[in-house]
């Protein structure tokens, strides 16, 4: 079986490291033909190349945001002149994509990105190519819906069929691609992820974090409905209550202007917390940044469903904690000792930092977080799933 997945993005965040995991494990299972189409040259070649997974880089022209913020992600308005413009790219990435595919001849491809959904799916659709859509993010309820209908058309007429990273995504699918879809959770190669003194050692060295200091933490592309505002917030005013406490947000901008970054570190300035909380952008070494922290949050707004850095977290053993959000059902079933909070309910999330002040109860609950995320979130069981939809695709 030739497998290739098409990727939108070089840079490497949640979705191009759930694909990492997967063709690594599809390697390393006998699927060594399989290729990664990546836009161009980034992080994520970096990845490939130091781990022998085969890519090529079909050169796309890059793909700007649909839509107008305004204040702080509180409402959109559809860009009109970025609609035009990444119409035209998708039928240029199009004709990039099936070139390629049409020299590599694959058996079944997986498309990953909203945009590579499209063009990769046109140019199946033109070469007689299995192609299975791969959802990661949930779909926007913004625009009254329209969104979402415009979408389930067009998975209607490119997919073979569908995986949808939770339930919130499947549930956004009309009736008829329920049918030729499955919800496969992310997975994770827990291999990666083995908690280590000396790395948490060096990592709060390094950032002039006491070892004996309360290390609070989020792993997240920086961006407005991934919810750093809102847990900086709340830290604020639990600092006031606990002086030997930080908080880390790691991550960047990636895909997103730094108009939301500037408005974190602001903020930080305005509260004079610049001692107290880092902001120590892209984080490459995923295990030494979780083994430096105490505990985790997971403060999203909306979209997300199983991301990986708070799957990572819970496979290294710490305790976490998320937003409540509709998209985040498999953790709530899956993960029943992780807690929640209200978003808008700042003294809720601070009592929660006030009880994972208590070591004993961080271990206990890291202990059992960790034996339940690798029983439901392992890169074998994702694996074996997803290769049980493909091998099912082909012989339809």
């Amino acid at each position: 079986m030739k497998i290739v997945f098409v990727e939108e993005s070089s840079k490497v965040a949640g979705v191009q490291k759930s694909t990492y995991y997967l063709a690594k494990w599809l390697i390393k299972n006998g699927y060594e033909s399989l290729k990664i189409f990546l836009p161009n040259e980034g992080e994520f070649t970096k990845i490939c190349k130091k781990n022998n997974i085969k890519y090529i880089n079909y050169r796309s022209l890059p793909l700007r945001s649909a839509s107008l913020s305004f204040f702080n992600d509180r409402y959109r308005l559809p860009n009109l002149f970025s609609l035009i413009y990444n119409l035209i790219t998708i039928f240029i990435n199009y004709y990039k994509v099936r070139k390629h595919l049409k020299i590599h001849n694959p058996n079944v491809v997986i498309t990953k990105g909203f945009y590579s959904h499209i063009y990769t799916g046109l140019a199946c659709k033109n070469l007689k190519i299995k192609c299975i859509c791969h959802l990661q993010d949930s779909i926007t309820k913004r625009y009254r819906g329209i969104f979402i209908l415009l979408f389930n058309k067009i998975l209607e007429y490119l997919s073979d069929f569908i995986i949808c990273d939770g339930k919130d995504i499947y549930e956004s699918l009309n009736f008829k691609i329920q049918k030729q879809s499955e919800i496969i959770v992310n997975g994770i190669d827990f291999e990666d992820l083995k908690k280590n003194d000396d790395l948490r050692k060096r990592f709060r060295k390094n950032n002039r974090i006491p070892l004996k200091a309360y290390l609070i933490g989020n792993l997240s592309r920086i961006t407005p409905w991934k919810g750093q505002l809102e847990l900086l917030n709340a830290f604020i005013k639990y600092s006031e209550l606990n002086d030997k406490a930080f908080l880390i947000l790691g991550g960047s901008p990636l895909f997103d202007g730094d108009k939301y970054y500037k408005k974190l570190k602001k903020t930080i300035y305005d509260y004079s917390m610049e001692k107290k909380v880092l902001i120590p952008g892209y984080i490459y070494n995923v295990r030494e940044y979780l083994s430096s922290l105490d505990l985790y949050v997971q403060p999203s707004k909306e979209k997300d469903t199983t991301p990986l850095s708070l799957l990572s977290s819970i496979g290294i053993g710490l305790p976490s904690i998320i937003s409540k959000i509709e998209s985040f059902k498999e953790i709530i079933e899956l993960l029943p000792y992780v807690d929640q909070f209200e978003l808008e309910n700042r003294d809720q999330l601070v009592k929660l930092f006030i009880k994972y002040e208590d070591k004993n109860i961080r271990n206990k609950i890291s202990e059992l977080n960790y034996k339940n995320g690798h029983k439901y979130f392992g890169i074998s069981m994702h694996g074996n799933k997803f290769l049980e939809v493909l091998k099912n695709v082909l012989n339809k």
